[in-house]
């Protein structure tokens, strides 16, 4: 009875004739924050396309408050809502899609080489449409909170480096050793502060751990998702592994330097900033997660023993660094 309770508020206002005649958009998407941010610029084409229905988008509770401050849709609900089921039944959609990408049919499909707008934005009905990597901004009440917290930690009186070392699958990680030289020499030649964050668990594997990094704040699980914008966006430099922090960074127009291997940059970072990706090229099996016959590593490991993350030194990075450190 209480899961009803808690959703009456948000049914009232399907409560509307267009919906009641079949214009209701329903959209899910339930995992990772990147593919949400990337699943926005669709969610906008689709409502120019239909600009009479009304979109509903179903997505994991964590999330909910964070699609909803997005705008992107009439009405945002987690997906575990009591009631779900019988909306459909009685709404009758005009379109009614859960946005899984490609590899995760099943059985698995390939990844084209497309941007993962451009990606969600078939999936919806609506290629060809112009799109545009979203822009998201943070409340001052957040970042008055995070300001807090530097204050309080002694933290406020330096630059300031978030870092973002996983979890994710383990052919996107960039070794545990990797970070921590990267972290001294921030620190060392640059006189920066370094926060890792983020959070402890990845929602494809909940048995693996972030990697702590020595040297760096450790402030992973210490922040909601708002908080972890505000730091963000009161940070000088991003670095990260391919995730949705990096694509949070990239939204709030923070700059970031993202470690890319099995996926490639040019589907994922913004259009005008892939130039601030980094990979090695020298590789023949860079961006595998995209080849024609399907990926060719399983997420756990790969045959090349992930020489595309492992073979990424620290000089490389600090100098795509540089242009943001000085």
């Amino acid at each position: 009875m209480k899961t009803w309770i808690k959703a009456f508020p948000a049914w009232l206002k399907f409560l509307h004739p267009q919906v009641l005649r079949g214009r209701l958009i329903i959209v899910e998407r339930n995992g990772g924050l990147g593919d949400l941010l990337c699943l926005f610029p669709a969610l906008g084409a689709l409502r120019r396309q239909q600009p009479g229905a009304r979109i509903m988008v179903l997505t994991s509770q964590v999330f909910v408050d964070f699609v909803r401050q997005a705008k992107v849709a009439d009405v945002v609900l987690a997906s575990d809502t009591r009631g779900i089921a019988w909306l459909r039944r009685l709404a009758r959609p005009l379109f009614d899609c859960h946005a899984l990408l490609p590899d995760e049919m099943v059985p698995p499909l390939p990844r084209g080489r497309i941007h993962l707008m451009e990606e969600f934005a078939r999936i919806l009905g609506c290629a060809g449409q112009s799109l545009e990597y979203p822009r998201m901004c943070v409340s001052p009440k957040a970042q008055a909170r995070v300001r807090r917290l530097l204050q309080k930690a002694c933290l406020g009186d330096r630059p300031l480096v978030v870092v973002h070392s996983g979890p994710t699958w383990a052919v996107k990680q960039w070794p545990v050793s990797h970070w921590q030289e990267l972290c001294v020499r921030l620190q060392s030649e640059y006189g920066v502060t370094v926060i890792q964050t983020g959070v402890d668990s990845h929602s494809g594997d909940p048995t693996v751990c972030a990697p702590r990094i020595s040297g760096a704040q450790d402030w992973i699980n210490r922040l909601s998702l708002e908080e972890t914008a505000a730091l963000l966006a009161q940070a000088r430099l991003f670095i990260g592994v391919d995730s949705g922090l990096l694509h949070l960074a990239n939204a709030l127009q923070v700059p970031a330097v993202g470690l890319f291997g099995p996926t490639d940059p040019a589907c994922f970072m913004p259009p005008d900033r892939v130039g601030r990706a980094l990979s090695d090229a020298s590789l023949p099996c860079i961006g595998c997660h995209h080849h024609a016959s399907g990926p060719l590593h399983w997420r756990t490991g790969c045959p090349q023993d992930v020489q595309c993350m492992k073979g990424l030194n620290v000089d490389l990075v600090l100098q795509r660094c540089l242009p943001f450190l000085l």
